[in-house]
């Protein structure tokens, strides 16, 4: 079975957008503990932008997919896989940790969702929390993630299907196919969006 994908095909960031390119593999050989899942859509990261532009710091593989968020339906599992089956529904995430930050900033859409979610502080000591100067003066380079555990996200897909009219994700309206994915990425990085821009895959 073939899919279809972006990879971008130069990593040294002179062809910008242009070395996304859209192509045909092979699907991969399951693992015993993988799950394989059939994106319906995607969404943009800033960090998807900056792969193809040579701006991520950290090294990525040659020809490597930016994507990084994805909805879809569970099509395959390994022989040790018993949390999931064929059919489910799933989409991707990545983990905060204890110690790490979350800077939410921006109108984008997931910027724009962590705003819903943020009530304050809960109880204790008052710590003095660095700030933009002192990033710029110590020239560290500030990460975040935007997404909890497990439970976490469970708790909060719970909390909107009981509020579906106090917490909406923002989509961006203009919405882009799988083969206009370049489009979507100068699209994003122009600044014009609000909310996440998506990309209709299925």
């Amino acid at each position: 079975m073939d899919n279809s994908l972006w990879n971008v095909t130069s990593q040294d960031g002179q062809d910008g957008f242009n070395a996304l390119e859209l192509s045909n593999a092979p699907v991969p050989e399951l693992g015993a503990s993988q799950v394989l899942v059939k994106l319906q859509a995607a969404s943009l990261n800033y960090r998807d932008l900056i792969i193809p532009l040579d701006k991520y710091p950290f090294k990525t593989s040659p020809n490597v997919i930016p994507g990084s968020d994805g909805a879809g339906t569970v099509i395959a599992v390994g022989s040790q896989v018993s949390r999931f089956k064929p059919g489910d529904k799933g989409l991707s995430h990545n983990l905060v940790t204890a110690g790490q930050w979350v800077l939410t900033q921006g109108s984008g859409g997931v910027s724009i969702f962590a705003l819903q979610l943020i009530t304050g502080f809960v109880d204790g000591e008052a710590e003095v929390q660095p700030g933009f100067f002192d990033c710029l003066m110590n020239l560290c380079t500030a990460r975040g993630l935007m997404v909890g555990s497990r439970a976490q996200v469970e708790d909060m897909c719970r909390a909107i299907e009981t509020n579906p009219k106090i917490l909406q994700p923002v989509v961006n309206k203009k919405r882009f196919k799988l083969e206009d994915v370049k489009e979507a990425y100068e699209y994003q990085w122009s600044g014009k969006h609000v909310g996440k821009v998506c990309i209709e895959i299925a």
